[in-house]
């Protein structure tokens, strides 16, 4: 599984080995190759293109140029196409100016090479065919990461499908795919995110599946003592004249839910001045582990063994919107790669993954 979000086009690709081959062929002939030497151009600039043109190159569309490179050419009919064609590959701007001919291409391919460079071209070639193989990009939320990860293994080890994963505050995730960026798939912390994208009709006609669940929790970085979480808590003494560090209370998911829970507990306006607010739920979770923080509210499920945080008290459900996370499919993507992902993740495999990483999942009445 690739977590990377550089791609390249295969038709370019082709197109540019193309290019490279026919630029070294053209100026180093076959051995006993019949020919005859010719003069080419220097580059010229547009301005020389548009008012320059006498001689031959005025009767083809062409400036007249100076001599400068060597090359040979095949004797015969063909020389004042393959002319033409090695003008434009060694005299010629690149934009505007090179249009490809493919038969002509052909032509030069079948002069100029070798049976070991045609192999060498077949093998490029199937490079990328390969490169075009099937594969799916899903924007999710920064507390999916682990357990998403080990689904979308599993995923492309049954299916081939290579999965491209990007992970962040729900929020970031969200408006970048408003500005038009390649996803497929959309795995939000909160319904609200999902909704803006459905307003903007940016999800498939079927829209987003209400897929899991979670709780949300304070941890500190020490082995403190289990606090109670109650209008009548001081968070601030708990704090120790530090800060509690939240992911952004107005935009990601995670510090929406935490901030609605303080408001509801009426904590929030004493501890407001002492929040320190990260771009996602996992950079806050990465104050406290780092000790620049005495305590944090992240979800239950950023919390693993082995990490230096413990959990110090859990917010009781009824004192925040219920934490859930749609996914769907983008509109605009590869929509039918995305609804087999989507089944996948609804399968008793992947539903066994996300309740090993602490997911609740939030079963449908389909479901049977």
């Amino acid at each position: 599984m690739s977590r990377t979000d550089t791609a390249s086009s295969p038709r370019c690709a082709k197109s540019f080995i193309a290019a490279i081959l026919i630029f070294w062929r053209v100026t180093s002939p076959l051995e006993g190759e019949q020919s005859s030497r010719i003069k080419v151009g220097t580059c010229i600039s547009f301005r020389n293109f548009k008012n320059s043109r006498t001689g031959f190159y005025k009767k083809e569309g062409f400036p007249e140029v100076s001599p400068r490179k060597s090359t040979f050419l095949p004797v015969g009919p063909q020389r004042a196409r393959c002319q033409k064609w090695i003008y434009h590959l060694h005299g010629c701007e690149w934009r505007g100016y090179f249009r490809a001919n493919m038969s002509m291409i052909a032509h030069l391919f079948r002069i100029y090479l070798t049976k070991a460079q045609v192999a060498l071209v077949i093998f490029l070639l199937c490079l990328g065919n390969i490169a075009n193989a099937a594969s799916l990009t899903v924007f999710a939320a920064a507390s999916l990461k682990e357990a998403l990860e080990d689904v979308a293994d599993r995923y492309q080890t049954q299916s081939g499908t290579k999965v491209v994963l990007s992970f962040a505050g729900s929020s970031i995730l969200a408006r970048q795919i408003e500005l038009g960026a390649p996803a497929d798939i959309f795995f939000s912390a909160n319904v609200a995110w999902m909704d803006v994208l459905g307003q903007k009709q940016l999800l498939v006609e079927e829209g987003p599946v209400n897929l899991l669940s979670n709780r949300l929790v304070l941890v500190s970085n020490r082995d403190a003592a289990a606090v109670d979480l109650s209008s009548e808590t001081d968070l601030v003494a708990l704090l120790e004249g530090g800060r509690l560090a939240m992911a952004l209370v107005d935009a990601v998911p995670a510090g929406i839910y935490g901030k609605a829970a303080l408001q509801s507990l009426k904590l929030w306006q004493d501890v407001a001045p002492h929040v320190a607010q990260t771009d996602n739920v996992r950079a806050a979770l990465a104050l406290v582990t780092r000790g620049e923080v005495p305590l944090g509210i992240v979800y239950a499920t950023d919390v693993v063994d082995g990490m230096d945080v413990s959990i110090v008290a859990s917010f009781p459900p009824e004192t925040h919107p219920e934490i859930v996370y749609p996914v769907a499919a983008i509109a605009e993507g590869n929509v039918a790669e995305a609804r087999a992902f989507l089944s996948f993740l609804q399968t008793d495999d992947a539903k066994d993954v996300f309740r090993a990483h602490g997911f609740q999942v939030i079963e449908r009445a389909d479901d049977g």
